[in-house]
This record gives structure tokens, sequence and C-alpha cells, in this order.
């Protein structure tokens, strides 16, 4: 802080004049081993001459600029050896060029010109170049070392084309193109290793002002140009102990230093504490920019002589503030809409004043009175006569009497008032907090005014002091001095001086004989008022960055007593912390899949399951994990999300809408849809994003992280669900027996579990009882066929696909139980092979396709029943023949037929009606026990269809079948 009470800024103009410069040396020109030579001059501009040549060739070369060392560099590439450097371009923004003709050389020669001000910059911006630098020059060494980097560009139609840029080394500019005469580069040429006598003249301005920062005078600089001083140089500055402005006198209490006119941080802050004459020296080492001195004055009393004076300076308080949250720390973190709020304190008062001691002289007049007996006589002899006379003499003296007492000269009393600060992350830009006036000082004066006030005379000034009765032996009082005893008797004047209390400490008061009782220290430590503002809040369109805080402090003068301070001064507070920005987004979807209906032989499991013709639910939550910060962390972060969204990559149905893929819909809370069977199987991923409030106002949108924007430069948070799309299998129906047309499927119903109101009876299996099959009731005889068909749903209509079925067999006893698996042998094959379906019938549903299949099936007359597994070729080895009553066959009890269908995708079972997470045939209601006229109850499982009597024929006879 350099001034508390600074009202105006003074700022240096830097000025620079750089202007065009190309240098264009060709390969192969005559003259090019002349070695150019880099000069500073005093100002610390660099320069060098070079001639204009013509150009032989369109390939081209030249210094795109150079590098600054304190010492030389080895051969190679210079930055690669660790040694801190300055980089300073050489093109039309920074170097300014003169050409003039010269009859000496009878040519024309160009003056390249690099500012100084643009080099000065370039060397104090490395902070470790700069200190050896300077600690070099401290040593006497001015030198620095200059290493040109180069560009090589071709030229064709005055175009021009760059080739290579920023090479450094000089091997690499040797083999950049096959130059004319490479090996002049081994010469030197003057481009490496340059070195530069920078030794340049330098300055320091002096700055005069009040107590309250107000120049006295205007800045100037302190030596002139009869006075050089250089970079590097320990110079006195002299600051003039007394200065006359506005017909006032004012002297020196205070100097200090800035190493630049422009730094912050305050060098050898001296308070001067006597009166010297003629001038103060003030020693400081100067820089490659200007030094700043600073003197400050207070007003020189000027008064009677008199009087004499204490003075306490007004003080620079010190002072804090901070942008602030109780939930975040805000520097590293706060969300768009959240509030913060301004916190800062100050010291409760600050006070300057200055006491008058008032001393002098004051004449009184007062009377001695003496009574005089008086003895005397006249006449001789007998006339002698004693007189006795009684005399009353007064005898007027007058009187000096000091004095001394102190008045109030100039009193000022500032507390803080209130703080406004500016941060760009705060909607409207703005911060403020006022200070309580109750925890302003107390402040109880009184002045009595002008001396009679101050000063009461001894209470017999002026009046008649009796001295008594004296006697005397004289016709006449003889001559006497009363002046002692009047003097004495008089006594001395009573002084009072002004009062001062502050904050409850008394400063100045009391009253005493001749002199007043000396003024008090006054307050200690003041402490501290604080305050804390209003929530404000971090507008939501805000982007995601640092946002720098500047902050002023405005002290509020509650209390003056011939004061000409201004009525408030501001503080600047300079370490006021920054606010970064960070809107949060975290997104987790989610899908209630279809796994219930799946009837995938293999589903992926890293896949949710989606079934056509079906509905299916999708969520998000934006609650989940974010930045390790405070306020961050595992949390809901919905309040900062602009939208949440979801996209499916396929149709889908939103009630009677249909939302074509890849468009985004607002997911705030569970929505359902539904999969048109129009939509192909087959792998997908469903995204889901949310998109901070933030994101829209500055285009950032597309910024995307998955699940949380953990990277302040992005602005939406995704998630990705893989799903896998597939069809269904359904309704496999029992549809004739030997032309009996019926229709009995294996359940009450549909493929969505809901209820069909088909009866119980008219399910498969039928059991004798269900339907009338002539001389069977339910239950077919051995040669019957039946014919059955299934469904569909999904692309299963093209000649590689394809519904399968294999069959298995049990025997059940006659009485419903027993049930043992069996093989069943035909004269032709065995019976348990697989059958195909063929495609029925497509019914064109919502351009989808709803594919029936259907097919056929017997158990022949001639058949022969075995336990499963039973080894019937070895069987017949062993025999040579069989007739087929063998004890080994069953031929006994019902034969129950059970289906295992699948739908076929490229050759391989894809689909499944009884087995996987989705048994079709339960979720259809396949029956589970049926109890038959004669009161036998059976028991099914999933695929249980037919059930055959083993003991009854279609011909109503036995067929012996004999295997060869």
């Amino acid at each position: 802080m350099r001034s508390f009470l600074q009202k105006n800024r003074w700022v240096i103009p830097a000025t620079a004049c750089l202007v065009s410069f190309i240098i264009a040396l060709l390969s192969g020109v005559k003259g090019s081993k002349a070695e150019i030579i880099l000069k500073a001059d005093k100002d610390g501009n660099i320069t060098w001459e070079s001639e204009p040549t013509m150009a032989t060739s369109g390939i081209r070369w030249e210094t795109a600029g150079y590098l600054i060392y304190t010492t030389k560099t080895p051969d190679g590439d210079p930055k690669s050896s660790g040694l801190p450097f300055a980089r300073i371009l050489a093109d039309e923004e920074h170097v300014k060029t003169e050409t003039k003709y010269n009859s000496a050389k009878d040519k024309y020669i160009t003056t390249n010109i690099i500012d100084a001000d643009y080099i000065k910059k370039a060397i104090t911006g490395n902070k470790e170049l700069y200190a050896a630098f300077m600690k070099n020059v401290a040593a006497g060494n001015n030198t620095l070392y200059l290493n040109s980097f180069f560009r090589v560009y071709s030229l064709s139609n005055g175009k021009k084309t760059v080739l290579k840029d920023n090479i450094y080394s000089r091997s690499e500019i040797k083999k950049a193109q096959s130059w004319r005469n490479p090996n002049e580069w081994d010469t030197g040429r003057g481009y490496f290793n340059v070195k530069v006598e920078y030794k340049v003249t330098s300055n320091a301005y002096v700055k005069i002002a009040d107590a309250y920062g107000n120049y006295l005078k205007d800045p100037y600089l302190a030596f002139d140009k009869g006075n050089v001083v250089y970079v590097g140089d320990k110079v006195d500055v002299n600051l003039p102990l007394e200065v006359i402005a506005g017909g006032k006198v004012y002297t020196l209490y205070r100097s200090y230093y800035y190493e630049n006119t422009d730094s912050s941080e305050k060098k050898d802050d001296v308070r001067i504490t006597s009166d010297k004459e003629g001038t103060l020296k003030k020693k400081i080492k100067l820089g490659l920019r200007y030094a700043m001195v600073v003197g400050r004055y207070k007003e020189k009393n000027t008064t009677a002589e008199n009087e004499d004076s204490i003075e306490n300076e007004l003080n620079e308080p010190s002072v804090t503030a901070s942008i602030r949250s109780d939930i975040y720390e805000v520097t590293r973190g706060i969300p768009g809409s959240e509030s913060v709020y301004l916190k800062a304190g100050a010291d409760r008062y600050i006070y300057s004043y200055r006491l008058d001691n008032k001393t002098g002289k004051n004449t009184y007049q007062a009377t001695g009175k003496i009574t005089w007996n008086l003895t005397y006589t006249t006449g001789e002899g007998e006339d002698e006569e004693t007189h006795n006379d009684t005399v009353v003499m007064t005898y007027p003296v007058t009187l000096t009497r000091e004095y001394s007492y102190w008045e109030i000269g100039e009193l000022t009393v500032y507390a803080p008032s209130n703080i406004t600060a500016e941060n760009g992350a705060v909607a409207g830009g703005k911060l403020f907090a006022g200070f309580d006036p109750g925890a302003y000082p107390s402040v109880n004066y009184k002045q009595l005014g002008g001396m009679a006030s101050h000063v009461k005379k001894p209470d017999k000034a002026d009046k008649v002091i009796d001295l008594g009765t004296r006697s005397y032996e004289g016709q006449s009082p003889p001559p006497v001095s009363v002046f002692e005893e009047v003097n004495a008797l008089v006594g001395e004047c009573t002084v009072t001086n002004d009062t001062l209390m502050l904050d409850g400490v008394s400063i100045l008061s009391g009253s005493g004989k001749k002199t007043a009782p000396a003024p008090g220290q006054g307050p200690g430590t003041p402490g501290k008022s604080e305050t804390v503002s209003n929530a404000y809040i971090i507008d939501p369109a805000r982007a995601n960055e640092e946002y720098g805080s500047a902050a002023t402090l405005t002290y509020k003068k509650i209390a003056a007593v011939a004061s000409n301070s201004p009525a408030t001064i501001s503080v600047d507070i300079e370490d006021i912390n920054s606010v970064t920005v960070h809107t949060p987004v975290f997104v987790k979807g989610s899908i209630k899949d279809a796994t219930r209906f799946c009837q995938l032989v293999s589903p992926d499991a890293s896949r949710f399951q989606m079934v056509l013709d079906r509905f299916f639910g999708v969520s998000l939550t934006n609650y989940g994990p974010h930045r390790a910060l405070p306020g961050y962390g595992l949390r809901d972060y919905g309040r900062y999300a602009a939208a949440n969204e979801v996209s499916f990559p396929f149709n889908v149905k939103e009630g009677e809408k249909v939302i074509p893929a890849g468009t985004w819909q607002s997911l705030n809370s569970e929505k359902t849809y539904y999969i048109p069977i129009t939509v192909r199987e087959g792998d997908y991923t469903v995204k889901f994003r949310s998109i901070a409030i933030n994101a829209y106002p500055n285009g950032k949108e597309d910024s995307e992280e998955q699940y949380a924007n953990l990277e302040m430069s992005d602005y939406t948070a995704t998630d990705y669900i893989d799903v896998h799309i597939s069809g269904r299998l359904y309704d496999l129906t029992l549809t004739d027996i030997n032309d009996m047309h019926l229709s009995a499927p294996v359940g009450d119903k549909d493929r969505n579990g809901e209820r069909t109101g088909q009866s119980l009876k008219e399910l498969v299996p039928f059991t004798d009882g269900d339907v009338s099959l002539g001389a069977s009731q339910g239950i077919l005889k051995r040669g019957y066929r039946f014919e059955y068909s299934v469904n569909t749903l999904g692309e299963y209509g093209n000649e590689e696909e394809g519904i399968v079925i294999e069959p298995s067999f049990y025997v059940i006893g006659r009485d419903g139980k027993g049930r043992i698996p069996v093989d069943v042998y035909r004269t032709d094959k065995k019976a348990d092979e697989p059958v195909y379906l063929t495609k029925e019938k497509a019914k064109d549903l919502e351009e989808g396709r709803v594919v029936t299949w259907s097919g056929s099936y017997e158990i022949p007359d001639d058949i022969l029943v075995t336990p499963k597994g039973f080894d019937l070729n070895g069987f017949f080895a062993a025999e040579g023949h069989i007739t087929g009553r063998e004890p080994v066959f069953i031929r006994k009890g019902y034969l129950l037929v059970s289906f295992d269908v699948y739908a076929l995708k490229d050759g391989k079972k894809r689909l499944t009606l009884s087995a996987g997470s989705c048994k079709m045939w339960e979720l259809q209601g396949g029956i589970k026990t049926k109890t038959d006229i004669y009161g036998n109850t059976f028991e099914f499982t999933s695929g249980d269809f037919v059930l055959y009597d083993l003991q009854k024929s279609l011909n109503e006879d036995v067929k012996v079948v004999v295997i060869y």
C-alpha cells in the first residue's frame, strides 16, 4: 500500500517508436562475410548497420531475433545451456529502421534500432537473468551476449513462405538449405555470442507530497542531462527539508523509495525526527527502470514565538478484506448461483492532532496599602509638641505573571465507514459492506477560546492589598518598596487546558497555577472493527475461470477541529483474494431394462437388455462425486444443471409421439419409452448428459467430460449405457390334430403376461376330458399328427434365419406319476432329431414384421421306446434281431413330447422359448397341473406340449417293428 491517502496517481508514460524491419541476407550474396556489429547507446537501444543487397536466389534467411545472456554460451543450441536468457524479436513491430545515403561509402546504409524499453522489459521479465546482470554491474561488468536465431523462407512473386522457423544453432542454420557457401557460417559472422557493453543511463523520479499524498510540486527527475548516472550506480538523491507550496511552509518528516516507478514494495522508510538545514540525502541503487524517491511533508507551525506544539501523525490503518463462503474455498472453486460475502476488518479509528503550547506573560496591577502611625515633634523648648498622626498610604505595583497552557490546534478522527470490492464473478461485479457506527470511538473535546479564557488572573490582582500598620518617627511616611510583598501576596495565574478525550482516554485536560498539565499519550491500540456484507450471488452465467479482486475501504471523518483533511480517505487493499468459478455437474444414467422379457440364449452381461415391443424406464441422477474441494465432493449437483437430457441411437415412442434417433430429450424425472418393432436388433449406446447453467451463455455445452466436469474447461457431464435390443419368440400354439382345426396355446396369457381369457382345458398338453377326439379324450394315439405355429417379432424372416424345435420325450404313468426321460426310435430315424419350421405368413405391423412360423409333428405307430441313453445298437448286435416286445422296451403309459423352441440368427440359436431370463412358456401362463376325467393329476413343466398313449394306435393294433 503506497499511500492510504493517495488521491492522485502518477503514471510515467513509456514511449516506443518501433517501425518495420526486414533483414533479407541471401545465400551467395557478395559481402555476406561482413560481420554485423551490435552496439548499445546510452539510453539502452541496440543498433547495427546493414547494407541493402539484391537477391540471387528465391531461398532466403533472416534474423528472427536474439537471445540475451549474461555469459557466453557453448556452441550449439544456446537454449540447451540451461543459462537464464531473455528473448527479443527483430520484426516489424519491435525494430525501427532508418536508411540514408552515405556519401563517403557511396552507398545506402540502413541503421536498425531495437527500442530500449522493449529490451529492458525483456531483461527485467526474467528475474534470474536480471539478478545476474545487476550482480555483474555491481562488480563493474556491463557485458551482455546476444545469440541470433533465424528463419528460412522462400520468396516467389512477392509471396513469402516460411520454410523453417526458430533456428537457434549454427549447425542447424548451416544445414537448413543447400547454401552456396555453407562454410561461411563457421566464420562466426557476428551472430553468435555477440558482445554488447550494455552500460546505459538511468535516473530516479522525486515525488514531493503532503501527509495525504497530494503533490506539493510536480514530480521531477533527480538528475538532469548534465549529471549522467548509469544502471548499477549508487547515488544520493537530495530531498529538501522544507518546501513552500500555496503560500505555506512544509517540513520533511518521512522519506522512502521504490526500486521502480510501478513497484509496490516500499524501501528504506526513514522518519525525520530533528530539524536539519539544507537537504536530506537518500542513497539508492539505480536499476534498468527508473526509481521513485518519495518525500512526505507536513505543514510547519508558523505561529508566534511563544507557541510550541506536540503532533500525532495520522497513522496508516491496518485493514484486511476477503471474499468468502461458509461452504466453499472460493479461491479454488465455487459454483455459479452460489453466494459469497465480503468480510473486512480495520482499525476502529485513526487520528491525528496538533496540540499547541501557549506560553507568555501577562501584566497585572495591584495596590499595597500601609497604615502609618507617625510620631513627630514641633517647636522647641516649652513650645515643643509631640504629634501622633495616622496616615494610610497606597502603593501601586505592576506585576508580571507567566503562564503556560495547551490548546487543540488541530484534530482529525476517522472511523471506517464502508468497503467496496470488485470481482467479475459476482452478479453486478461489486460487493459492499458498511461498518457499524456504534463501534465509532467517543470523541469529547472542549475549546476554551483565546488566552483570556485559558488564563485566570490571580485572585488579588487589581485589588488593594493591606500590608498592615507600621510606625514611623517622622512627619511623613518614609519611601518604601512594597513590590516583593505585593508580588508574594498576589499569587500566580490559574491556567486551564482545552479538553480532549478520545475513546475514553484523556489526551488533554486539567488546570494549574502558572502551568497547566502536559498532554497525555493518547489511546494505545485502537482495536478492530469488523463488517460482513449481505450475500452476493455468483452470476450463474459466469465462465469457469479465476476472477481477480480489488477492494477499497473508506474511512469517514467523524470529528475535526481546524482540519483541512478530506471528508473521506480511501485505502486500497491489494491482497484481497480472487474468486474461482467452477460450476459443477454430475450425471449417472439408469435404465430399467427388460431382462424379464429377454429371450436371448446367451445375453451379453455387460449390456442392459432391451426388447422390441416393450416399454422401458430411464432416469438419471445428479448425485455423485466431484472434486475433492470444500462444498463439492459427494452430493447432488442438480441445482447447477441447465438441462438433464437423454439421447437414444434408435427411434423410441413416448406415448403416441415418435422420437427420432439421436434426439436429445429432457429428463428431469423418470420417463417411460416404448421400443417400436421397426428398430433393428443389435448393440447400441444410450447417452445421458447434464449441462451446467453457465455452458450455454459461454458456448461451452459441447465441452464434455464423463460423469463429472472435473476440469474447469468442461461444462457438460456425460454418461453412456451400452444396451442390446433383441426380438421376441412367443405364442406357441397347437393348431391341428389330424385335420381337426383348433387353437390350443401353451398358456392363458399373451406375450406380455396379460391374461387372454383362454380356458384352462383349451391349453396344451391335453389330457383325457379336455377335448373329444373320438375314442380318445384328449391324449393322442400313436400315429396321430399334430400341427402347430409360433410367432417371431424382429428380423427373422430372411432365408438365413428361422425356427428350430428340438423335441425330448418322457414316459408318465397312466396315473400321472413317475415321469422318466426316454429315447424314441422309429424305423427311419431317431425321433428326437431337430425339426425346422417354415415361414407361414408375415404381417406388416407398424412397418415392421411379425412372422408366424408353422410345422407339424407326429409320433408314428411303429416306434420303440427305451430308457434315456439305452444302447439300442449294442442290444441289437447281441440279440441278432428284436421284436419290440422285449422287456427293455416301454409299451405302457403315456409318452410326453416336450419342445425346446429356438429362433436362429446367422445359423446360431438366438432366442429361446423355455430358458434364459425370460421363460416365455411361463410368462404366457404355461399350465403346470391338469386333472383328467378319471381324477389323475399330471404335473407339467415348460416345453411339455403333447401326450401320446403308448397303448393305443391310430389303427388300434400293434405293429411289430424289426430293426436290422
